[in-house]
């Protein structure tokens, strides 16, 4: 399995959107799409969701996996780190599309010991610095929950470029 560097992936996507062609909403849904496949293989039975986003692009897969377990008829709650005014593009596509069927959404996170899979779409590979405020609290909340967890390309709170961790990071039970 190769891993790539955050500038590579950054080339990556612009060369499938600009080059190829590929809309930026189809890479996204299809990060959901396996995101969501990885859900499904658990042996968690009576799936209970919670799904902590930022408002990046992470936060936007985040938003279109929450879309797709609703579909399939798991209790989904979608918990926003960060200010939802800052959400655009793709990502708020997904995310009106949330509002639009009425997925749970709050802006606070809770306890999360009520479920039992917890989905990290916090910061994706760009993240750099360290994690203060908001999130650092739902990093330290994700990390106490006995949950399966699953990071959406990266656990929150890791360099992509080095491999290193900031001051706090998700530890997942599975990246995809």
């Amino acid at each position: 399995m190769k891993v790539v560097l955050a500038e590579e992936m950054n080339i990556i996507d612009k060369k499938n959107i600009m080059e190829i062609g590929i809309p930026g909403i189809v890479l996204m849904e299809n990060a959901a799409k396996n995101v969501f496949l990885a859900i499904e293989k658990t042996e968690i039975v009576d799936k209970k969701i919670a799904i902590i986003c930022g408002t990046g692009n992470n936060g936007g897969d985040g938003f279109a996996i929450a879309r797709l377990c609703k579909d399939k008829g798991y209790f989904v709650k979608v918990f926003i780190i960060g200010d939802t005014s800052k959400i655009s593009g793709d990502a708020l596509t997904n995310y009106n599309i949330l509002k639009n069927i009425k997925v749970d959404i709050s802006e606070e996170i809770e306890n999360l010991d009520n479920y039992n899979i917890i989905v990290d779409a916090i910061f994706g590979t760009g993240f750099k610095g360290q994690v203060y405020g908001k999130p650092l609290d739902a990093i330290k909340l994700i990390n106490k929950s006995n949950a399966y967890k699953i990071s959406v390309d990266i656990p929150s709170g890791a360099y992509a470029n080095t491999g290193g961790i900031s001051n706090v990071c998700v530890k997942a039970s599975e990246t995809i």
